[in-house]
């Protein structure tokens, strides 16, 4: 089961800007929409790419069960990703700082030799359809997540034989993205948003 557990989290890892089109670059696919809506949307997203600090959490499902994948930022160049099972027990993560990296799990951890690998594209990179992707911009409603009010934006996209839709939770206090909801086909992808500008520290994890 663990062996089948790494397998998945790997694959989404490697799949992510592809079936969530949560991570993809800025020079990404063509965005139109409402240019209110669609200003709003680019506000949040330079919000967050200016943010100094910011941890996320991916659900990810897999075999009827939900894994997540937590993501720590801190700027310029640290970042530690560590993968739980559905009842919240570590089983594997990567650290980044600057060009080392170093992978952990199972009671191991080791420092990779070489650069880091670019498994996937950052968070903060986020919201913007990939490069091919063509995609259309629409104000939703208002919706209260855990206690925070935020305004829903609508994003429908297409490319590279995929649809879905994907909607963005911008807390109307901060500004700040709270939520990406992504649906492809039966597979839904949530990525939560927290933790902006506080105190993280990163560091080798051996």
């Amino acid at each position: 089961m663990l062996r089948f557990v790494s397998f998945v989290l790997a694959v989404s890892l490697l799949m992510s800007p592809y079936m969530t089109v949560a991570v993809a670059a800025p020079a990404g696919g063509a965005v139109r929409g409402d240019p209110a809506a669609l200003a709003e949307w680019q506000a949040a997203q330079q919000k967050f790419n200016a943010a100094r600090s910011w941890r996320s959490k991916r659900t990810i499902p897999a075999a009827g069960q939900n894994f997540t994948q937590t993501t720590e930022f801190v700027a310029p160049d640290r970042m530690r990703l560590t993968n739980t099972d559905p009842q919240g027990r570590p089983l594997s993560g990567t650290v980044r700082i600057g060009n080392d990296w170093w992978n952990f799990g199972g009671g191991q951890c080791a420092k990779i030799p070489g650069r880091p690998p670019q498994l996937q594209r950052d968070d903060r990179e986020s919201m913007q359809p990939p490069e091919g992707y063509t995609a259309e911009i629409t104000k939703g409603g208002v919706e209260t997540l855990d206690g925070t009010v935020t305004q829903v934006y609508i994003m429908t996209f297409s490319g590279s034989g995929v649809q879905g839709t994907q909607k963005m939770y911008v807390a109307r206090d901060t500004g700040y993205p709270r939520r990406n909801e992504t649906t492809t086909g039966q597979i839904t992808f949530i990525i939560d948003y927290f933790d902006y500008e506080t105190a993280i520290t990163i560091n080798p994890p051996c």
